[in-house]
């Protein structure tokens, strides 16, 4: 029993140590990134986390938060959607703007390498070493909502609290 004991807690330090987020010993959770008053600024109305599409695995060094605007099924003149979602991955691999985006800009200083796109509303990411970031900003409308290219520097704005708090 205690051998087991043993070579159950071994495995699991070797497990956190192979599986953890770079030597800083650090662990990453969406709500340590940005926070529901930052979203519901760039909405310019209410947010809401959306724990169903949302993971969570900093162990695996991976992270992927959504938020949406809060809609109310009575009110037919708000037939807009906005959605944020923030992706953070541990590996270089993961970082490609140069294929998942048509012509992205580059973005100084922020990381390594930080690019914008107006592709699916706004996208922006970073890379800074092996740590890589995507944050996209999008409206789903069926009426007259503003282009969601209007929110663009709100979300560059956020992406580099994202980098520094990543950092």
């Amino acid at each position: 029993m205690r051998t087991r004991l043993i070579l159950a807690f071994a495995l699991l330090v070797l497990t956190a140590a192979a599986c953890g987020d770079d030597d800083t010993g650090e662990e990453f959770a969406c709500d340590s990134l940005v926070s529901l008053d930052d979203v519901t600024a760039l909405f310019g109305e209410p947010a809401v986390f959306d724990t169903e599409i949302s993971e969570e695995d900093p162990a695996a060094g991976m992270l992927d938060c959504v938020w949406a605007s809060v809609e109310s099924a009575d009110d037919e003149d708000d037939l807009q959607v906005q959605l944020f979602q923030i992706q953070v991955y541990r590996g270089r691999e993961y970082y490609a703007p140069d294929l998942m985006y048509e012509d992205p800009e580059p973005i100084a200083g922020i990381g390594e390498d930080a690019f914008f796109s107006p592709q699916l509303g706004v996208s922006t990411g970073f890379r800074d070493g092996d740590l890589v970031a995507f944050l996209t900003f999008s409206v789903i409308d069926t009426g007259e909502a503003p282009d969601s290219i209007t929110k663009k520097e709100q979300v560059i704005d956020l992406l580099r609290l994202v980098h520094d708090r990543l950092s």
